[in-house]
């Protein structure tokens, strides 16, 4: 039995909420807290660091412009909460949650 596309996108947008967050949620334990300065800094610390931060930052304005084109495409109902997601949790969760969202649309809608 094939496991639907729909399903696996939203179980990875759970892992992608969880996982990184457990990450961060370890080191800001380490060191008492969060500290936005030093969040920044350690993301352009050395060249390798430097490159998946600009990678991540261009990815992301990808992802808006596929978000946007989708939703008007679609007519994607709370495509918002990937918007929103993206910002407080990260792409790992915005982008699964999308495609969920997205998925369950194309499904609803009736084949022509």
């Amino acid at each position: 039995m094939a496991v639907e596309v729909k399903r696996i996108y939203g179980i990875l947008a759970v892992i992608g909420a969880i996982v990184p967050n457990l990450f961060l949620g370890f080191v800001y334990l380490n060191q008492g807290g969060f500290d936005f300065t030093l969040f920044i800094q350690g993301a352009f610390a050395n060249p390798g660091a430097q490159f998946f931060a600009i990678d991540l930052l261009l990815t992301v304005g990808v992802f808006w412009i596929f978000v946007y084109k989708e939703v008007k495409k679609h007519r994607i109902h709370y495509w918002w909460i990937a918007i929103i997601g993206n910002f407080l949790i990260g792409l790992c969760f915005a982008l699964p949650m999308f495609l969920y969202l997205r998925e369950r649309t194309l499904q609803q809608k009736p084949r022509e």
